[in-house]
């Protein structure tokens, strides 16, 4: 498929998007959303600074390893980690209602770590990430969340909707992407 008719897709894509979301998004919708952010525990709060509706592609996984800088690193801290990569390809919605909220992403990375309590995270999203494969078109929404529990404050970018684009057919689309390259780090300076 052209590059040209793939973004003519894309865009009329967007519209139909667009269109179902502004009807199937109303008080419920809304609600339901303030109840899934307050949903980890009484004691957690959490304001939306900014809403993502995305025509992404996956591009990957990729291992990030330690950048060493705490005392723990690199082998005792837990901050390698297994990251899915991917490219946005084009909004269907972005929402800002929060002053430092995130701009539009070019790129978005997905922790991958089941072992680590992922805030907000659903698992049956890695689960579904997993499934995917290197080039698949995908519907990809997130939010960026700002947390208040117990006194502690911190961001965080749960994904709320992973779904394949499909052809008509009913086949996931795919295209070519480039082979993701290992992050590069600085080595770590040698303990004695």
């Amino acid at each position: 498929m052209g590059m040209v008719v793939l973004m003519k897709w894309f865009s009329l894509l967007s519209l139909v998007m667009l269109g179902s979301a502004s009807v199937s998004l109303g008080q419920e919708g809304h609600d339901a959303k303030t109840a899934v952010c307050m949903e980890a525990t009484a004691a957690q709060a959490a304001e939306v600074l900014a809403e993502h509706q995305t025509i992404s592609v996956f591009m990957g996984f990729q291992e990030r390893p330690c950048m060493g800088r705490t005392a723990l690193c690199p082998d005792r801290c837990g901050h390698a980690k297994k990251v899915a990569v991917f490219k946005v390809l084009n909004y269907v919605s972005y929402d800002k209602p929060g002053e430092y909220g995130d701009e539009k992403q070019t790129e978005f990375y997905v922790d991958m770590n089941e072992t680590k309590p992922q805030l907000f995270q659903d698992k049956a999203i890695l689960t579904e990430i997993n499934k995917l494969t290197p080039g698949q078109v995908v519907v990809l929404n997130w939010e960026h969340l700002y947390v208040t529990d117990q006194g502690s404050k911190y961001p965080t970018r749960p994904v709320t909707l992973l779904e394949p684009v499909k052809d008509l057919e009913g086949k996931p689309i795919l295209i070519t992407v480039p082979k993701l390259e290992a992050p590069k780090v600085m080595p770590l300076p040698a303990r004695g």
